[in-house]
């Protein structure tokens, strides 16, 4: 099967489609917590869209009311209009309250939840290190995940920049990480770089993707047969009261919904183009 390559929505990406440089593109990715979500209409009439998440209050799978604050219809209706594949989120939980049996329990009783309702199977997605899941931080060990992700007969969806930054948190080189996840069931990539800070640490910020991400691209391409979709999740929106966030930050490329920024324009592009010359060396 030839992979399918998708991309971000950014104003950016409608500009390049637009311009037809990057017609090659099979899909978009919306992301439910983005909560702007009018960027459907013309996202649908012009390919497919990967729907990440649901509409509603969370969306992410270990909280155990996720199902019932999911808005049905609203996520139901883009799940039809947008032909997404699968329903996809986050093995998460923002619950601190909950204990590590409750929420494994959580995501059990969402997986089949949603399964039931709409119909669609569930790819779960890898998470990384950061302070707001230290409470569940054993979802960030990968025989946690494997474990997951197999008992529930669910599709994965690995993040390649949340897994280095859960590597370097349980201090597993990241080779090693990932052998111990259940790469066997992947089905998607999302491809972002780390984003460097002046400290020296990195962050997850959806960034411009590195040398070592393409080579690791090139190799698993090769390596995992089940993988059908390759995501750029390129592109960092920081709400003005989370601005913070990007203290000691100098290497980001921001992005937003209202002005096309002509840097991070011209970046997608590049990565864009760079993931589609592997993916066509590599076809099957």
């Amino acid at each position: 099967m030839v992979l399918k390559i998708g991309v971000n929505y950014l104003l950016e990406v409608q500009e390049l489609f637009n311009e037809r440089k990057i017609d090659f593109v099979d899909y978009f990715k919306l992301y439910s917590l983005n909560e702007d979500l009018s960027a459907i209409d013309w996202c649908v009439s012009h390919r497919d869209v990967m729907f990440h998440g649901s509409v509603g209050k969370s969306s992410v799978f270990g909280d155990k009311d996720m199902f019932e604050n999911t808005d049905k219809e609203k996520t139901r209706k883009i799940i039809e209009i947008s032909r997404t594949p699968y329903i996809s989120g986050h093995i998460s939980s923002y619950n601190e309250n909950q204990s590590e049996a409750e929420t494994i329990e959580a995501i059990k009783n969402n997986v089949d939840a949603y399964r039931k309702f709409f119909k669609k199977e569930i790819a779960l997605e890898n998470i990384p290190y950061r302070p707001k899941y230290e409470h569940c931080k054993y979802l960030l060990e990968p025989e946690m995940i494997s474990k997951i992700v197999k008992e529930n007969n669910c599709h994965f969806l690995f993040d390649i920049s949340h897994a280095r930054k859960a590597a370097e948190f349980l201090n597993i080189a990241f080779e090693k990480y990932v052998e111990k996840l259940p790469m066997d069931c992947v089905i998607e990539f999302h491809l972002a770089g780390m984003t460097k800070k002046s400290d020296g640490t990195e962050m997850d910020y959806h960034g411009k993707m590195r040398e070592e991400d393409y080579a690791f691209l090139e190799e698993a391409i090769k390596k995992y047969p089940t993988l059908k979709y390759v995501t750029l999740e390129y592109g960092s929106y920081i709400p003005k009261e989370k601005k913070y966030l990007l203290d000691g930050i100098d290497d980001i490329t921001l992005t937003n919904f209202e002005n096309v920024n002509p840097k991070a324009k011209e970046e997608v592009f590049e990565q864009l183009i760079r993931i589609k010359e592997i993916v066509s060396k590599n076809k099957s």
